[in-house]
């Protein structure tokens, strides 16, 4: 059987037709192959009939997908071993994530509310094929554990810390999407011998004024009983209407409890007030990726705080560009790096 990786769904939805990596083909692993189509299943929505799962002999280096998508082939590169781990952090709660790749500079990829590591699932499996990549549920998502007090911008930023310490990993290249990208630039600001470069996607760094005033909106619809109604139509707004993600995306926005999201915007707004004391001791290199979504960064702001600010923007995706258009999103941040980060 040739196995899948944990993102197969997204490279499929994306229209990848090959892949620059394959996989291990090992057939004790063949439940992995079989749940990551069924993840594939349940993203896509589609209906039980129009599927069909065949068993492919390795040397044929094909799978079979729903119907209505093309076959897509795969060369055979072996994949770098990834492998499930968890820590605990100085309060005792257990942060979970993937780690693979070997090589320095090591990756730490943050994702944002409402979400889970697999929306930057295609950016790990594209840069652990060399370098070194950790991604992680940030605590309360995912399946890693739960404080008695939901998280805050601060607290995911030493949860962070606290994983580096654990691994011995100095100066990681750190890659927030969303809200992740305020947890980058507290992580680069409070522990720059952690920190050797931020890349920041979709993130609320900087407020504008009117994006703060469409998520003053939103929270105020997440207080009342029609909370998942405002979810539903914030989906609605950052995304466009051409976005493949989408319902995948409002899957796991809905999967978070009313006083998780709660605690979530009012801790974004707390950390937008700090942001640019937080952005002046930040030396670093950053790149900031727009998506066609909306406008969350006051970017002319955000140059002069860091004139050391690169932006770069992808081409039809809303707010979820990791998983949209995974291809240009790593090659905007392999661009970054070459060019700008010094190893």
């Amino acid at each position: 059987m040739i196995i899948f990786s944990r993102s197969l769904k997204m490279f499929l939805m994306a229209d990848c037709c090959e892949m620059r990596k394959g996989f291990d083909g090992s057939a004790a692993q063949e439940t992995h192959c079989l749940r990551a189509y069924l993840s594939y299943k349940r993203w896509t929505g589609a209906a039980q009939e129009d599927h069909r799962i065949i068993a492919i002999p390795e040397q044929d280096h094909r799978i079979a997908v729903p119907r209505k998508h093309k076959l897509f082939a795969f060369s055979t590169k072996v994949l770098s071993k990834n492998k499930n781990m968890e820590i605990r952090t100085s309060d005792g709660v257990e942060l979970s994530f993937d780690i693979a790749g070997k090589d320095s500079p090591s990756f730490l990829f943050v994702h944002g509310g409402g979400a889970d590591r697999s929306h930057l699932a295609p950016q790990f499996d594209f840069f652990s094929q060399q370098n070194r990549s950790i991604n992680l549920d940030l605590r309360g998502y995912g399946k890693s554990g739960r404080a008695e007090k939901y998280g805050t911008i601060e607290q995911y930023a030493a949860d962070l810390a606290d994983l580096c310490n654990q691994l011995s990993i100095q100066k990681a290249i750190i890659i927030g999407h969303s809200m992740g990208g305020m947890v980058a630039v507290e992580f680069a600001a409070k522990y720059p011998s952690l920190s050797t470069a931020a890349v920041l996607i979709s993130s609320g760094v900087l407020f504008p004024r009117a994006a703060l005033a469409d998520e003053a909106n939103v929270l105020e619809g997440l207080r009342g009983p029609a909370y998942k109604d405002a979810l539903c139509g914030l989906i609605n707004q950052i995304c466009l209407p051409s976005d493949r993600c989408k319902e995948y995306a409002k899957e796991s926005f809905l999967a978070v409890p009313q006083q998780q999201w709660i605690a979530h915007f009012e801790t974004m707004f707390a950390w937008n007030d700090k942001a640019v004391d937080r952005l002046k001791v930040c030396k670093l290199p950053i790149l900031y990726i727009e998506d066609d979504g909306g406008r969350y960064s006051d970017l002319a702001v955000f140059s002069e705080v860091c004139p050391q600010l690169v932006v770069g923007k992808v081409v039809g995706s809303g707010h979820f560009p990791t998983m949209e258009v995974p291809d240009q999103v790593n090659a905007m941040i392999q661009r970054f790096i070459t060019v700008y980060v010094k190893l």
